[in-house]
């Protein structure tokens, strides 16, 4: 998905989608993030994979960072 295509409109619309009430002062907030994941994705997405490689069994995400 394109990043710019992601507005107030996509973001109330898949709000409503789910069932989710979003307050206005919200929205735009959403919007930057759905932007961010948008872009993240594509970079993902663009990445060849090989037909032999399987998902782990288990996912274990990593401790947020710390500051020291």
């Amino acid at each position: 998905m394109d990043p710019k295509s992601i507005d107030d409109e996509y973001v109330a619309r898949a709000a409503r989608g789910v069932g989710l009430g979003l307050a206005p002062s919200h929205v735009p907030g959403v919007v930057r993030y759905f932007q961010m994941i948008a872009g993240m994705a594509d970079s993902v997405a663009g990445l060849p994979l090989d037909d032999t490689i399987e998902p782990a069994a288990i996912f274990t995400p990593c401790p947020a960072p710390t500051q020291d």
